[in-house]
């Protein structure tokens, strides 16, 4: 049961980034600021809530 919530888990942060950092966030930023610093911040944000990793390390 542990392993299948772990498989699950897995695979709906997965798709959740994707949605977010990849959908989301690129096309909102894009219409307000042009895709130059859409881009950057995108990365910058997605860069930042990954920094240590998880699990920390």
């Amino acid at each position: 049961m542990f392993l299948a919530g772990v498989l699950a888990f897995s695979a709906v942060n997965a798709v959740t980034e994707e949605f977010f950092y990849r959908g989301v966030v690129p096309t909102e930023l894009t219409r307000a600021l042009g895709a130059a610093p859409a881009i950057i911040l995108q990365a910058a944000a997605f860069g930042i809530a990954h920094w240590d990793g998880f699990p920390s390390g």
